[in-house]
């Protein structure tokens, strides 16, 4: 019974990965399909141009901003370990990446859970929050 449930979830995941994917394929000009998934299953867990964060479980970090609706750094995280940074819209390499934008950039830090869980959002407890 226990193979037949994690069967029907990885039927699941893939179909859903399908979908998300024909979709993706159907809309010229709009976010990619990372940055689709991104806001949909991911937290956000800090904002701004100084951010730390703890990771509750292990997932990956997303740095991203909103303005130009750019993923600029992902990073996976196992449970416990920290992403930091300490940055600016006058930082060269954040300037050669959104040019003039840099300055009106509103900069968001995401988490998703490596493992899909439907409660996962309660399962953060404080660490996430909503911006």
């Amino acid at each position: 019974m226990r193979n037949v449930g994690q069967m029907k979830k990885r039927l699941w995941q893939v179909a859903a990965g399908m979908s998300l994917a024909v979709a993706a394929m159907s809309m010229v000009g709009c976010a990619s399909m990372e940055e689709r998934a991104l806001i949909n299953d991911a937290i956000v867990a800090g904002a701004g141009f100084e951010v730390e964060y703890t990771a509750p479980m292990d997932g990956r970090v997303y740095y991203y901003d909103q303005t130009s609706k750019r993923i600029l750094i992902t990073k996976s995280l196992r449970q416990g370990e920290k992403f930091e940074i300490v940055t600016g819209p006058g930082e060269p390499q954040l300037q050669s990446i959104l040019g003039a934008k840099a300055r009106d950039a509103r900069m968001l830090l995401y988490f998703r859970p490596e493992a899909y869980s439907p409660n996962y959002s309660s399962q953060l407890g404080s660490q996430g929050s909503s911006y």
